[in-house]
């Protein structure tokens, strides 16, 4: 793995993470321009923080268990 800082195309944070050096799996942001992360891209985005992610709906809906009865 090597670090990267890269900017949440949502919020414009920048965000510490890290890539594998294969550049197929990321840490601390969502690399959304294919794979699995891509049906949370947003017009031309790249990179999505982790805390944006959450706050896609999206997401949520897919990623949140619901409460049990």
């Amino acid at each position: 793995m090597k670090n990267i800082t890269v900017p949440c195309d949502r919020c414009g944070k920048l965000v510490e993470g890290c890539i594998s050096i294969d550049n197929t799996c990321t840490g601390g942001y969502y690399d959304v321009t294919g794979g699995a992360w891509k049906k949370f891209q947003r017009w031309d985005e790249e990179y999505v923080c982790d805390k944006c992610m959450w706050n896609d709906p999206k997401y949520v809906a897919m990623y949140v268990l619901p409460p049990s009865m």
